[in-house]
């Protein structure tokens, strides 16, 4: 008896351990993820309220915040970016100000681009990210530069979003950057 119990016990094991091996990872909906956890905090936000870029800062926010799993959020954001009709292009050489070289126009595309919700600029924003108040002090400016044009390029596991600036939206946030340095000094 006891060697028929222990013949069953390893035939389920062995079939339950065969089965789990043979089957393929499931795929995680986007569109589900985003339904069952967004709203237990947020109220229903409708997937085309923000573009693109705005949806990755938001995913890497709750990424980090909500404790939502790397994968889960890419998946959300993949749905959320899909939701776009026709997709999300980010216009090429969007400027908020009409000279892309002055200090003055990288402080709005900072403020426009969601920077603060994760870096510190002028003693206000977040703390997620590293401060950008004496930035140049203390980084390159190649290494600056190749974090604004991609924030994984120097560490891949890095949550800050690609933001898909344009070359002169990055010339203009390093001009602005460079102003934080003589702020912050002694």
């Amino acid at each position: 008896m006891l060697r028929h119990v222990i013949w069953i016990s390893f035939a389920l094991a062995t079939g339950c351990a065969s089965a789990t091996t043979t089957s393929e990872p499931t795929k995680i909906d986007g569109a589900a993820v985003y339904a069952n956890n967004c709203n237990r905090c947020h109220e229903y936000r409708s997937p085309t309220e923000f573009n693109g870029p705005q949806w990755s800062i938001i995913t890497t926010h709750m990424r980090v915040v909500g404790g939502i799993p790397a994968d889960e959020s890419r998946a959300v954001y993949e749905f959320l970016k899909a939701q776009h009709h026709p997709p999300y292009v980010a216009p090429a050489g969007l400027s908020p100000a009409s000279s892309l070289g002055d200090s003055e126009s990288g402080r709005t595309l900072v403020q426009q681009r969601g920077c603060l919700g994760c870096h510190v600029a002028e003693g206000q924003g977040g703390t997620m990210g590293p401060p950008l108040d004496g930035v140049s002090d203390r980084r390159t400016e190649t290494f600056v530069l190749g974090q604004l044009r991609n924030p994984q390029a120097n560490d891949p596991a890095s949550l800050m979003p690609n933001l898909g600036l344009a070359p002169d939206e990055v010339e203009a946030i390093w001009t602005y950057l460079k102003t934080l340095d003589r702020q912050a000094g002694p």
